[in-house]
């Protein structure tokens, strides 16, 4: 019994930077896959470069600037919801995105990318072909019969809450999340869990942006 008693709350969220997500244009996604052909022609793997635990990796170069643009409006909306993730930066300084790196991954079945980081300012992923569907894949005995059926064949962002406790969000991969891209500042941790009994590969483009003074 509370007497009448009547208490006033005000939500305090605590302030963090998170990720944001977008769909290509049919066109920017053509001009992938044929930055994809011209890289398998030229055959020279990026693999060393690269964290991951597959098969093959391609460096991709954007010869028609392509991708840069696009990329640039997608930071524009991520640093006007969340501002720039990078204290350093000066407020009094002009900068101005650069691509630093771009290049595909081939994904097979068993093959995985551990939990990593990126240089640069931010980082994006985006997926072209994903041949496997994620219920599915958890609905293998090999997820069903463990503590954590969701995590196989996913994308992952790793971070730590306020408690200090590593949480995990994760992205269920399927044909749905074809053509989408995946935005998020460097320096987030993220892994790749391995798909099983399908013989396709996952075929997904990454790059990273810096931030150079202008």
């Amino acid at each position: 019994m509370n007497d009448g008693l009547k208490i006033s709350i005000k939500k305090i969220d605590f302030p963090n930077y998170g990720v944001i997500q977008s769909t290509l244009p049919q066109s920017l996604i053509d001009h992938l896959w044929e930055y994809i052909d011209i890289a398998k022609n030229k055959d020279e793997t990026y693999n060393k470069e690269l964290a991951g635990n597959i098969s093959l990796s391609l460096e991709l170069l954007d010869t028609k600037n392509i991708i840069l643009p696009f990329i640039i409006l997608i930071m524009n909306q991520y640093e006007q919801i969340y501002s720039k993730p990078f204290r350093f930066l000066s407020t009094n300084k002009n900068y101005k995105a650069e691509l630093q790196s771009l290049w595909v991954n081939f994904q097979y079945q068993n093959e995985f990318n551990p939990m990593h980081d990126h240089t640069g300012t931010y980082s994006f992923v985006i997926w072209l072909k994903i041949p496997t569907n994620f219920k599915e894949q958890s609905n293998k005995s090999i997820a069903k019969n463990s503590r954590s059926p969701d995590v196989i064949s996913n994308f992952a962002l790793q971070y730590t809450d306020v408690f200090g406790k590593i949480r995990e969000l994760l992205f269920g991969m399927d044909k749905d999340r074809e053509g989408q891209i995946l935005f998020f500042p460097a320096q987030i941790n993220h892994s790749v869990y391995p798909f099983y009994d399908e013989d396709d590969a996952r075929i997904s483009v990454s790059g990273n942006i810096g931030l150079i003074e202008s």
